[in-house]
């Protein structure tokens, strides 16, 4: 089967399942193949393509002024298999880039990185198979994209030595769909470099890394990568000597690196020319002091940034670990950081209770707006019954908006685990964070986990929201959706 339509599947909302299928883990071996999709369900996947190229109002009312509206596509499927994980996302050349892994990466796994490109417009996917970035022995992990010229750069953590991590790469033709550079090495020194993120600066990429420094230590590093695959420094650059799971993000000359330092989301401004770094974000480096983890970055074209990040916190019958909770930091372009020096309270109270305005979501010790940890009784539950959890996304709307994109699961009854996995939605103003777009779901639930989205914008007023889909009974997706701002 060929033609832009070959992957395109309904998605099914309807069984139910409280499975865990966690990126990376689970399983006791290494899964099946990817699956091209079946030919029978291609005329209503075109029903989807029409639909998605249309869009429906997400939650249509009449807007209230200073409020966003939001179309949303229905869902798309551009792969099928046993174990699809980790997507992300760029949009460069008209067309969008979704990478994501493809099987098991533990002990004895062969993970492999795939990629599908999707039409911007029409949200069709443009090639008749996912293309295979990489398929090297061992595993290839953690994949992540940008945009650049008219090609795109896929960057991801590699194990095929059998002993530690490298970071390598491929360059991916925007136009066709081909690599045009296939598999190169960026950074395989000795010990760990692994959690690579990337993005273009207008003339080369800058990829980063975090990479081991010392017993159980990790710091940040990175290189310039030129659009033909060259590694253009000779020996990596230095971003933060303590640090993990770094981003990196590009706006109008101006280079923002980020990172997860302890109990902080850190950050540094680089030359966009040598990529070294200038100097540190805010007075102290510091984006906030309380959501360190899972940092997702975008920027308004302007030279400014947000970055989204969220607090790895799972439900406790005690409540000591604290509220599971989504938070936004912004960095201005003469590398200001607003939220620096939000006091968040004790255990995040003012988080729980919202009174601090950079709060994307959070979840609250049962209708109170106090997080009482230890209190006589114990944790019973949330408000709504859900808890934030895990890799939020963020994206400019081109008309002062940041869309945010995150997870929330159910919390069970042993009040220690999440299931039913669910991805929402909110836009807030630039300037004021105030909310412009209500929360709203997009994807997941029972029957239907979604979890990991990433999103990215297109041309004005479009973008994709890529994500893991894990259908009751039925093989893993990648999925994406359209939306357009109205």
């Amino acid at each position: 089967m060929s033609g832009p339509d070959a992957f395109v599947i309904p998605v099914r909302g309807v069984g139910g399942r409280a499975g865990d299928r966690r990126a990376g883990g689970g399983g006791s071996g290494p899964p099946a193949s990817v699956r091209p999709l079946s030919a029978a369900v291609s005329a209503a996947g075109l029903a989807l393509l029409a639909a998605a190229a249309s869009g429906t109002l997400i939650g249509r009312r009449p807007a209230r002024a200073g409020e966003a509206e939001l179309a949303a596509g229905a869902p798309v499927a551009l792969a099928e298999g046993d174990l699809l994980v980790r997507p992300r996302v760029a949009f460069g050349a008209g067309v969008y880039l979704v990478a994501w892994q493809e099987g098991w990466p533990g002990l004895n796994g062969t993970a492999d990185i795939s990629a599908a490109r999707v039409e911007a417009g029409s949200f069709k996917p443009l090639d008749s198979a996912p293309v295979k970035v990489c398929g090297a022995p061992e595993s290839q992990s953690r994949p992540a994209v940008a945009a650049g010229a008219d090609v795109f750069l896929v960057v991801w953590q590699d194990f095929r030595n059998g002993k530690d991590y490298d970071v390598r790469g491929a360059i991916v033709d925007a136009r066709t769909g081909k690599i045009r550079v296939p598999d190169f090495e960026i950074a395989a020194r000795q010990r760990n470099q692994a959690r690579p993120a990337a993005a273009w600066t207008g003339r080369h990429f800058v990829a980063v890394w975090q990479e081991a420094r010392g017993r159980d230590a990790y710091g940040v590093a990175g290189v310039r990568v030129s659009a033909e695959g060259k590694v253009l420094d000779s020996e990596p650059i230095l971003y933060a000597e303590a640090g993990h799971s770094p981003a990196v993000r590009v706006s109008a000359g101006k280079v923002l690196v980020a990172w997860s330092d302890g109990q902080t989301a850190s950050g540094c401004m680089a030359d966009a020319e040598t990529g070294k770094p200038l100097k540190s974000v805010g007075a102290k480096g510091k984006m906030n002091t309380r959501c360190p983890n899972d940092i997702s970055l975008a920027d308004d074209g302007q030279g400014n940034f947000m970055a989204v990040s969220a607090r790895e916190s799972f439900p406790n019958p005690w409540g000591w670990p604290g509220p599971g909770a989504v938070l936004c930091s912004r960095v201005n372009a003469d590398g200001s950081a607003p939220e620096e020096n939000v006091n968040y309270g004790y255990y995040l109270s003012d988080v729980c209770g919202r009174r601090v305005p950079n709060v994307v979501d959070t979840a609250t010790w049962g209708n109170t707006d106090r997080w009482h940890a230890g209190a006589p009784g114990g944790f019973k539950g949330t408000a709504d019954g859900m808890w934030p959890y895990g890799k939020p996304a963020v994206a400019w709307d081109g008309r002062g908006t940041w869309l945010f994109a995150w997870v929330k699961g159910k919390i069970l009854p042993d009040r220690l685990n999440l299931a039913e996995y669910e991805i929402w939605l909110r836009g807030m103003d630039a300037k004021t964070l105030a909310v412009t777009l209500k929360d709203r779901k997009l994807a997941g639930g029972a029957g239907n986990e979604a979890k990991d989205p990433a999103i990215e914008a297109g041309p004005a007023g479009e973008f994709l929201l890529a994500y893991e889909s894990a259908p009751a009974g039925g093989k893993m997706r990648i999925e994406a959706i359209g939306l357009r701002a109205k």
